[in-house]
């Protein structure tokens, strides 16, 4: 590659989000691509690497953390993006597992706190087998 940077780990994060993103053979982009979830021109454009790399060592990147889009609802780009670790990345995706699943079982639900999340989960499952089954799953 030109830019000399294939073998660092911000550029394998770059290449993922650009996979998950765009490729549909990708194993993710079901969650990702299909959904509508893009990268910013920014990080997409001739100097996308570079800008991305520059926003990222800005902004807390370290060995440790991942990328997380603070709305899974939107794309990648600056304003959305944070660096946190996977174990925090992991809650966030067991609870947005968690609301979608309440959703499903009683309507709209907005998540305001993991206590709000915690009373609301209890009276699902104290109603619905399937949300009973969910919970045990995670």
């Amino acid at each position: 590659m030109r830019h000399g940077l294939s073998d660092t780990r911000l550029y394998g994060i770059y290449s993922g989000m650009k996979q998950r993103c765009y490729n549909p053979n990708n194993s993710h982009y079901k969650w990702y691509g299909e959904k509508g979830v893009t990268i910013c021109d920014e990080w997409m454009g001739d100097n996308g690497l570079q800008n991305f790399i520059l926003w990222s060592l800005e902004h807390g990147y370290n060995e440790n953390l991942t990328i997380d889009r603070i709305d899974s609802n939107q794309g990648y780009y600056p304003g959305n993006c944070q660096w946190v670790t996977h174990s925090i990345n992991s809650q966030k995706v067991l609870n947005e597992s968690i609301i979608s699943q309440l959703n499903q079982a009683s309507g709209h639900f907005i998540y305001k706190s993991t206590e709000q999340l915690i009373i609301e989960l209890k009276k699902s499952c104290s109603k619905s087998k399937s949300a009973r089954k969910m919970l045990l799953k995670n």
